[in-house]
Parts: C-alpha cells; sequence; structure tokens
C-alpha cells in the first residue's frame, strides 16, 4: 500500500525514472526498426553463381527496358518493344529447359497481333475509385512463361501465377513502376531454370502483362482468354509505389497464402492497416491484385507486394534506374523466389488449397522483417473483443477488493475514458487545425510536399501538445483515478474502438487491442495505487510489459504518415476552399492517429510523469515550434517542389470537333494532380496565349480521375494537319434487336457501331447518355447516375500501336435517341505543347496527350 508520500510525488510530482526508461525504450525500438527498414542484402553481382538470385542481372533487364527502350505505355512502340525483348528472353530460357532440365517443361507463348488466336481484347465492367466503368480494350500484349515439372502428376497440379507489368504511365518510364519487377521475375525464372536443386512440386507460370496502367486491362485480358488461366492456384503479384524498399505484403486473399509467404521469404514484411486502407478506397491507386482476387474470376488467394518508400517519384519522370537503391531488388527478388516454391509446395501437398480462402481476412504484421505474426478473422474476433470484456469486468472486481483496486469504479473508469476521448480527439484535432489555419492564412496548400522533416515539424508537436494537455489541465483529485486508473480509462477507449473496427472487418485494430490489453497487465501486475510505476522497479516493469505494442506501433508509425504524405502529390485538388485545406487537414489528422497509435495507453502516464507544470510547459514549447514551422513553411514564394521531388502535371492539347467532324477549336489545357496552385508552374508563354475557358468536361477522356484536378487553358494553334484522319464514330447498322425483347417486355433496337480513332493506340472515353440495356463491350452494361436526373455509360477504352478501331453492339429502347460524347487520345506532343513543355521549370513533371472531343446523336 503507498505511502501518503510516495502517492503525492507519483500523482503530481515528475517521475524522471519512468520517463527516463520510456525515454530508452523508444529510442531503442526506433532505432531497431528504422535499422531494419534500411538493411537489405548484399546485392549479387552480374556474374554471381547462376544458381542465386542476382540483383546485377535484374539490373541488366531494367537497363534494356528503361535505357533503351524508354516509355513504354499502352499504345507506344515501346509497349511492343518491350513485349519483344521479353518474349526473347522467355524463349531463351524454354531453349535452356528443353537442353538442361530433362525434369522440367518450358512453354513460352505471347498473346499479340502475330498470334491472332491468344489476342487479348475484351472488357469489364468495374468500379475505379468508386466510379463504375466499362474497361475495354484492343490488342494487348502479355507474355506467359509455364514452367513445370515433367513428371504429368506434378504438371496436372495447380499453378503458381507470378505477375507484374511490363507498361509504364504516361510521362514516365517506370523503373521502378514497374519495369525492376518484370527484372525480378525473368531473373526469378532464370534462377529457378540455373539451378537443378530446385525441384517444382507445381507449375509456375510466369505472366508479364502489358496493360496495368490502364485499370489491369491485360490482366483481365490473360484470364478471359488464356488457357493458363484456367491451372491456376494461387499468385504473386509484384509492384511498386516508389523505387525504395523494403517490399511489404500490403494485400492478400486467402490465409494460407499469407501464411506460405510467412514461413518461407527470408525477409517478410507486411501490415493489415494497408489493406485496411485499400478496402476502404483510401489510397490513389489499384493494381492488378483487384482482378486476380475477382470473384467472377474465382477468387484466386495470393498476396501483393510492392516497394512503399519514395513516393515522390512515383508516376513521374524521375522514376529512373538511378533513383532504385541498391539492395532492394535482390530483397525483393529472394523473397519472392522463396516465397514462390512454398506456394507450389502447398499446391502440391493440398489440392483443397485454392478453395480455402477466407474472405473476411487476416490481421498479420511483421517483427521488422525477421517474423510475421498471423491470426484469422474468427481468432481476431475472440482476441479483439477480450480487452473490452475484461476492462468492463474491472469495476466489478475491484468493488469485492482491498486497495490499490477499490479506487477502480465505475465513476472513475468512465471519467478517465471521457479524459482519454478528449486526449485523442485533441491529437487529431490540434494538428488538423493548425494545417487548415496555416493553408488559410498563407493561400499555399501542403507547403511541406516533398520535405518530410518541415511535415513532421509542423504536425507531430502539435499532436504530441493535444495528446498530452487534456491530462495536464484535468487535475487528479484526492481519491480519484490515479496515472495507472487513467490508462485503464484510455485502454477502455481503445478496447471500444477495436471492437467497433472488427466488428466492420478492419483488422488493423489489433493496435488498440495490444494497448488496451497492456494497461490492463499493468494494472494486473503493479495495481492501480498512486506509487505503481513509481521507482526504477516500477519504471522498469512498465517498459517491460508495454514493450510489445511499442515494438509493434513503430513500424507503421515510421511508415504511415510518410507514405499519406507521399500519396498527397496524386489526390487531386478539391474546388475552392475545401481544396485549399483538405491536404494539410488530412495530413494533420494523420500526425494525430499516429501519435495516438505510437503512444497507446501510455498517455496519461507520461503526463503524469511530466508533472502538470513541466508538462504544460512542454506542450507550449511544442506548439510553439508546430507554429513557427508552419509560418517558415508558408514564408512567400516558398516552393514545396525540387527537380527530385516534382509535381505532377498534365498538358491536354484539345482538338474540339464540329457535328461534321471537323475540328472547330483548339486550345492547350494544363492541370496538376494535386492541391498546390498551378500557375507557378505555368511559364510566361502559357500566360502570353490568349486565354480559354477551363472546362472540367474537357478531361473526361480521364475520367473518373477529371473529377480531382483543377487547372488552366488558353488558346492553341494550329490544329492538327490538313490530312490528318480525325476519330470518328460511324451507324453500321440499326434494327431490332436479334436478342429479343428488354427486361420489361419493352422493344429493343440494336445498334452496330465502330469508333475510329484516327490513329492506333489510342486511349479515351465514350460516355453515353441515354438507356442501353445490353451492349457487347463487357460482362454487363456499366451505369453511372448524372446530376439532374438520368443515366449515363462510362466506356475507357485503349489499345495497342496495332489497332484504331473498336466495333461493338448496344441495345437500346426502340426510338430512344442516344447522345454519345467521344474523348479520343493520343499519348504524344503537338508542336504546341512541346514548346510549352520546353519552357515549363524543372521541378514539374508533365505528361502529354493530343485529344480529340466530339459528340454523336444517334
Amino acid at each position: 500500500m503507498a505511502g501518503p508520500g510516495g502517492g503525492a510525488k507519483a500523482a503530481g510530482g515528475p517521475n524522471f525514472k519512468l520517463l527516463l526508461a520510456m525515454a530508452v525504450l523508444y529510442g531503442t525500438l526506433y532505432k531497431t526498426t528504422t535499422h531494419f527498414f534500411a538493411q537489405v542484402p548484399e546485392p549479387l553481382p552480374a556474374d554471381a553463381d547462376p544458381r542465386h538470385f542476382a540483383e546485377g542481372r535484374v539490373m541488366q533487364h531494367l537497363d534494356a527496358l528503361v535505357n533503351r527502350i524508354g516509355h513504354r505505355h499502352v499504345g507506344s512502340p515501346g509497349e511492343e518493344l518491350s513485349a519483344q525483348y521479353i518474349l526473347s528472353e522467355v524463349d531463351r530460357l524454354a531453349a535452356q529447359v528443353a537442353a538442361e532440365r530433362p525434369d522440367l517443361v518450358a512453354e513460352a507463348a505471347q498473346a499479340s497481333k502475330w498470334n491472332d488466336h491468344l489476342q487479348v481484347s475484351g472488357g469489364v465492367t468495374m468500379h475505379a475509385f468508386k466510379f463504375e466503368i466499362a474497361n475495354v480494350y484492343a490488342n494487348l500484349s502479355n507474355v506467359v512463361l509455364r514452367l513445370s515439372p515433367a513428371d504429368p502428376e506434378a504438371a496436372s497440379r495447380k499453378a503458381v501465377l507470378l505477375n507484374s507489368h511490363y507498361d509504364s504511365t504516361l510521362g514516365t518510364k517506370g523503373a521502378s513502376d514497374c519495369g525492376s519487377c518484370v527484372a525480378i521475375l525473368l531473373e526469378v525464372a532464370r534462377t529457378v531454370v540455373a539451378n537443378h536443386d530446385i525441384q517444382l512440386a507445381a507449375p509456375i507460370v510466369f505472366l508479364f502483362n502489358g496493360g496495368e496502367e490502364t485499370l489491369s486491362q491485360a490482366a483481365n485480358g490473360f484470364f478471359t482468354h488464356s488457357k493458363y488461366a484456367r491451372q491456376l492456384g494461387a499468385f504473386i503479384n509484384l509492384e511498386s509505389t516508389g523505387p525504395w524498399g523494403p517490399d511489404v505484403v500490403f494485400q492478400h486473399t486467402g490465409d494460407w497464402t499469407l501464411q506460405a509467404y510467412a514461413r518461407s521469404a527470408p525477409h517478410p514484411r507486411g501490415t493489415t492497416m494497408a489493406q485496411d486502407f485499400f478496402d476502404l478506397g483510401l489510397i490513389p491507386a489499384d493494381t492488378d491484385y483487384r482482378m486476380f482476387s475477382y470473384r467472377h474470376y474465382g477468387s484466386l488467394p495470393g498476396i501483393d507486394v510492392a516497394f512503399i518508400f519514395d513516393g515522390t517519384a512515383y508516376h513521374t519522370a524521375r522514376d529512373d534506374i538511378d533513383r532504385i537503391r541498391p539492395g532492394t531488388l535482390q530483397d525483393m527478388g529472394e523473397n519472392v523466389l522463396a516465397a514462390a516454391l512454398e506456394f507450389a509446395r502447398v499446391l502440391a501437398t493440398d489440392p483443397e488449397a485454392p478453395k480455402a480462402g477466407n474472405n473476411c481476412g487476416s490481421v498479420y504484421f511483421d517483427l521488422w522483417g525477421r517474423a510475421m505474426v498471423i491470426y484469422s478473422h474468427a481468432q481476431a474476433k475472440a482476441l479483439h473483443h477480450a480487452p473490452l470484456f475484461i476492462l468492463l469486468l474491472l469495476p466489478l472486481l475491484a468493488s469485492a477488493s482491498a486497495d490499490p483496486w477499490q479506487q477502480l469504479g465505475w465513476g472513475s473508469l468512465l471519467g478517465s475514458t471521457l479524459l482519454a476521448l478528449c486526449s485523442v480527439l485533441c491529437a487529431l484535432g490540434l494538428p488538423a487545425a493548425l494545417g487548415a489555419a496555416r493553408a488559410v492564412a498563407s493561400g499555399i496548400p501542403m507547403a511541406w510536399y516533398g520535405r518530410p522533416v518541415v511535415a513532421y515539424t509542423i504536425y507531430l508537436p502539435a499532436a504530441a501538445a493535444g495528446l498530452l494537455l487534456p491530462h495536464l489541465l484535468v487535475p487528479a483529485r484526492p481519491g480519484g483515478a490515479t496515472p495507472l486508473g487513467r490508462s485503464l480509462g484510455t485502454a477502455l477507449l481503445f478496447a471500444l474502438i477495436c471492437s467497433g473496427l472488427t466488428a466492420v472487418g478492419m483488422h488493423s485494430s489489433f493496435f488498440y487491442a495490444l494497448w488496451a490489453a497492456a494497461a490492463a497487465a499493468s494494472a494486473a501486475l503493479l495495481g492501480t495505487g498512486a506509487s505503481a510505476g513509481a521507482g526504477w522497479g516500477g519504471a522498469m516493469a512498465l517498459a517491460a510489459i508495454y514493450a510489445a505494442p511499442v515494438a509493434v506501433a513503430l513500424p507503421s508509425a515510421v511508415t504511415f504518415m510518410a507514405h499519406v504524405m507521399e500519396k498527397v502529390g496524386l489526390a487531386g485538388a478539391a474546388p475552392g476552399t475545401l481544396g485549399l485545406l483538405l491536404s494539410d487537414t488530412a495530413v494533420g489528422a494523420v500526425a494525430g492517429a499516429t501519435l495516438i497509435v505510437t503512444f497507446g495507453t501510455l498517455t496519461p502516464l507520461l503526463a503524469a510523469a511530466l508533472g502538470r507544470r513541466r508538462g504544460a510547459a512542454l506542450a507550449a514549447a511544442a506548439l510553439a515550434l508546430s507554429v513557427g514551422a508552419a509560418a517558415w513553411a508558408s514564408r512567400e514564394h516558398a516552393l514545396p517542389y525540387s527537380r527530385e521531388h516534382p509535381k505532377r502535371l498534365l498538358v491536354q492539347h484539345i482538338h474540339r470537333q464540329g457535328a461534321d467532324g471537323a475540328v472547330v477549336e483548339s486550345k492547350l489545357g494544363v492541370v496538376g494532380l494535386d492541391a498546390f496552385p498551378l500557375e507557378p508552374a505555368l511559364p510566361p508563354s502559357f500566360a502570353s496565349l490568349p486565354p480559354a475557358e477551363f472546362a472540367i468536361e474537357e478531361w473526361e477522356s480521364f475520367y473518373p480521375l477529371n473529377y480531382l484536378i483543377s487547372g488552366g487553358a488558353a488558346r492553341a494553334a494550329p490544329g492538327p494537319d490538313d490530312d490528318a484522319e480525325l476519330p470518328v464514330l460511324r451507324l453500321l447498322s440499326r434494327g431490332a434487336s436479334p436478342a429479343g425483347p428488354g427486361p420489361q417486355g419493352q422493344q429493343l433496337e440494336r445498334l452496330e457501331l465502330e469508333l475510329d480513332t484516327g490513329k492506333p493506340g489510342a486511349w479515351g472515353v465514350m460516355n453515353m447518355t441515354g438507356e442501353v440495356l445490353r451492349w457487347s463491350l463487357t460482362d454487363r452494361v456499366a451505369s453511372t447516375d448524372i446530376e439532374g436526373g438520368g443515366v449515363s455509360h462510362m466506356v475507357r477504352f485503349a489499345a495497342n500501336m496495332y489497332a484504331r478501331t473498336h466495333r461493338f453492339w448496344l441495345d437500346v429502347p426502340a426510338g430512344q435517341q442516344l447522345s454519345v460524347r467521344v474523348l479520343v487520345k493520343h499519348v504524344e506532343d503537338s508542336p504546341a505543347a512541346a514548346a510549352l513543355l520546353a519552357d515549363m521549370p524543372d521541378w514539374t513533371s508533365p505528361a502529354v496527350v493530343v485529344s480529340y472531343q466530339s459528340r454523336w446523336q444517334l
């Protein structure tokens, strides 16, 4: 039992022993976390033992794809050259298998214009960024290599699919995204062939797909057309969100695949928090994983793996080979090779494994890339609800116990929980409000972009002050909650959050479960008296109890805020004041969430250990630091960009066609993909052009990204050459539908149509306004409600460099007039656009298209 003096000191005075113990704990675990994030294996050179995976050989492939071929967007010559390069490497491996590996069989194929029966053309109706679209494609190229055991029984087993895409997006050569992943898969395949000690238990299919950046079109084509797609049992998809590792599992379907990866990969890394964010649509990106796990194709079990850091280079001209950190590709390659072989072993020993996917998912997180903790959704429901059950029992147990538990009644616990709620809200709200105020006062959003230290200095001290202030401003009353009692109130709040998140299937709730469990364990071992945790013994005991949640929380805390700040550069620009405030407010709230997860139920103990006077002074100093950093970042003419961290721009030379198809107006449009004002990026040569109205609908060829942009426009001349072939939508025939009446018995007409894009390799959108009941474009009609009533049907399309026409039919109610807005874009420069690009500052990364826009009444 605590004496009066010890109790007063613990409750009202500073506890330097506890502060020192926690400083050592956090410092040690932070250093450990950053060390293992930066640690990569020694990259093996190109002349390394051929039995081993070597980054040097990966870099040779990457040099060919990036430096010799260059831009590889869908429809470009580079895309086709990449397919031919990959096919030549695949054919070489197949020949090596035939000559040296009698235990293996290699099959190589390319879906391209040279193999008509393997052409990848088709479409799928899907949701992209919460919009329903029809995603249509023509003549895209896939290269496939299947390595299988020579034994017929083993060869008949379900195969492991290893996939990545060789196309790049607009305006970048895509060294990391995703040339690096393609090069890794080529080296994985070579290693399997060259290492005779590797005996495949089941086939492995390598898919090098040529259309991911156009919303996973080539992957859909593989599943639609390839005979290999019907023989699959699991997949591993390789991706990149930046050229700096480590590689992390950020999505999975099928619990066994995650477990197989965890036990086989030399450095398994991953967190279910990333999966929650993708599932909620909070990350403005998607991958081929969506096609592989698509229910229409049987929800294939598998994992999505990506590099995660240096996202300011992602989808920019700075995504080049020099940006990739040595050892990064070696690390991913070793992980993928080991995981692929383990997947094959599971498929060989457990034929039911492909059917064993758990659609509810798993809780998973790694321990510094050395091991992974994984447990199922069913186990999560038991484990994550347990802290709430235990904490609600504590007041009942306390009423029948002796001191120090007798202070823990319902009133005390609920009061501490409300105080914890205030702490959490202040931690979220204070930095968010500071960010909003900074943006409004300066008129400059995201002034910290590309400078993480500036962002941390603005937001984290303010978040720390918000976290501590409620505990400092509300003094402990005699006989009231002690610091450990307040910690239990925070634990109850966390337990409630944990149970709620678990109930809706968000598995990152495990953070809150760990923190709540640590608080309950502290109370059970040390009691809740005023002197609990005092002295070296108590401080060391608390540090030991809290080591687990701190160790698990820090890796996510280190990556979470950094990743969000980088992704803000792709988050678009909302109109007006909302656009000005959104990014700064969001990052401020993320900073608060980062500290909430980092300090958890320790917050009341740390506030008490600081003491009210010193704690208040520290909070005031933290707020002053944040305000000062915000003022410095907002100084006049400050630009957040640099050549290394550029601003992403889209430049469009727009040609509007009249009713007869002829061009009647041309203009240049420029938009940014983030909230920072566009004007500093526009050179004087653009301002000297005659002004033109900026219209969002003219950017509908980028649908649905046109809802996330703002920009400017100017009149531009000349238009296309007089002999240029312009896009046209032709009505080939109109008559009664051979499919019979519609669902309500209405008479239908079939419209046979052909879209001629004028040049091959075009991208674009058709916006059909009117009722369409059936069509040949995709598996089902895509429909979107429009303002003022009515329905539009949005169709995105793309093609390779050999295709310029799309033929399709529509079934519409008899006599109905259908309005079709056609927006065709060619990924190329025009003289006017090229002149503009030459004048732009080097801290921009522009992508350029020439578009033709017309409206047709059918």
